[in-house]
C-alpha cells in the first residue's frame, strides 16, 4: 500500500552508512565543539590559538628531542600563528561549519564569527609578510 511505501521511504537512511541520523548529528555537534575555537569572538579565538600552538610546539620539541621528524605545524622555528590559523580554518573548520549551519541554523552565528576571524588572520599574515620584506636584506637565504 501507499502507507507502507511511505514507511519504507521514511526508514531509508538519507546519508550513506548512517542508520541513526540523530546520533550522527550529535556526533557531528561534538566534533564541531572540539574544533570551534576559530568560531569564537576574536579575543577568545586568539587565546585558544595561542594555547593550541604552545601545545603543538611542546609536541614538536618532544619529537625533535627523541630524533623524530617534527610534525607539520608543530615546529616552533617555522610555524607562524596566522598561517597556522588560516590553514586550520581553511582545511578543517570552514566546510564543517558551513555544512553544519545548513542543518542547525543557529550555527550561522559561529560561521559568521569564523569568517570574520579568518579575515583577521589573513590580514595578520599580510602584515607579517610585509614586515619581513621591509626588514630582509637584499640577499635572500635558503631559509626565507
Amino acid at each position: 500500500t501507499s502507507d507502507d511505501d511511505d514507511d519504507d521511504e521514511y526508514r531509508k537512511p538519507r546519508i550513506l552508512g548512517v542508520d541513526d541520523e540523530r546520533l550522527f548529528l550529535l556526533e557531528i555537534t561534538i566534533h564541531c565543539c572540539d574544533v570551534a575555537n576559530p568560531c569564537k569572538p576574536l579575543y577568545l579565538a586568539k587565546q585558544w590559538a595561542n594555547r593550541f600552538l604552545l601545545e603543538a610546539f611542546a609536541q614538536g620539541d618532544a619529537e625533535r628531542n627523541i630524533g623524530l621528524p617534527v610534525s607539520a605545524g608543530m615546529d616552533r622555528y617555522t610555524t607562524k600563528l596566522p598561517t597556522s590559523q588560516i590553514g586550520f580554518i581553511t582545511f578543517i573548520v570552514k566546510r564543517l561549519f558551513e555544512l553544519y549551519a545548513q542543518v542547525v541554523t543557529k550555527a550561522d552565528v559561529a560561521v559568521n564569527e569564523m569568517l570574520s576571524n579568518e579575515k583577521y588572520w589573513i590580514l595578520e599574515k599580510e602584515k607579517m609578510n610585509t614586515k619581513k620584506e621591509l626588514t630582509s636584506p637584499n640577499l635572500k637565504t635558503i631559509n626565507e
